[in-house]
C-alpha cells in the first residue's frame, strides 16, 4: 500500500484528501508545519508527498528541498499544491527545488488521486463501467468527514473543492 505524506496547514483540506485516499487503499498521514512533515517523512519514507507551498513556519518550497535531502526520498514524487497561481514562476521554483509536479487549489480529489497513479504508472481501482446504469449513477458511498464548527466547505456537482476556516473568510 502506497504512503503518501500530506504537508498543508489547511486541516480541512488534509481531513479532505486523507478521507478520499485512504478510501482508495492508500495509507496517508498529515502535516501542518513544513518542519513537521520532514520529521514525519524521515520516519515513515512516504512514498509520495504533495506540499503546499505556503506553510506557517517555512515556505514549501524550502520544505521540498529539505525532503530531497532525506535518504530514500531523493526520487520520491513531491507535488506543489498552492491556492495562487499568480506569480508564472512558482512551477519552475518549485522544480529547482525538488518537486516533481504542480497542482492549484481548488481542486477534484480524484485529480490528487490521478497525480498519485500517474507517478507510479497504475490505475486507479474502482473505475470501470457498472453493468447497471442505476449502479453507474450512484455515487460511491463515502464516510462523513468531521469539520470543525467555523467550517466552510463549498462542493460542487464535480467535487470541485474549496475549504475554509470561515474565521479566515469573515474576518
Amino acid at each position: 500500500m502506497p504512503r503518501i505524506l500530506i504537508i498543508d496547514d489547511d486541516i480541512l483540506l488534509n481531513r479532505l484528501l486523507e478521507d478520499h485516499l485512504v478510501q482508495e487503499g492508500f495509507e496517508v498521514s498529515c502535516a501542518s508545519l513544513g518542519s513537521e512533515g520532514v520529521e514525519m517523512a524521515a520516519k515513515a519514507k512516504p512514498d509520495f508527498v504533495f506540499v503546499d507551498i505556503l506553510l506557517p513556519d517555512e515556505t514549501g518550497y524550502k520544505t521540498c528541498s529539505k525532503l530531497r535531502q532525506i535518504p530514500g526520498l531523493q526520487s520520491a514524487p513531491i507535488v506543489m499544491i498552492t491556492s495562487s497561481a499568480k506569480h508564472p514562476g512558482q512551477q519552475a521554483i518549485g522544480r529547482i527545488m525538488g518537486a516533481t509536479d504542480y497542482m492549484v487549489k481548488p481542486f477534484q480529489m480524484i485529480e490528487a488521486e490521478d497525480r498519485i497513479h500517474r507517478h507510479f504508472g497504475t490505475k486507479p481501482a474502482g473505475r470501470t463501467v457498472a453493468e447497471n446504469p442505476q449502479e453507474a449513477a450512484r455515487p460511491p458511498q463515502r464516510a462523513p468527514v468531521e469539520f470543525p464548527e467555523d467550517a466552510v466547505v463549498v462542493v460542487d456537482s464535480s467535487r470541485l473543492i474549496f475549504t475554509s476556516a470561515a474565521s479566515l473568510l469573515f474576518e
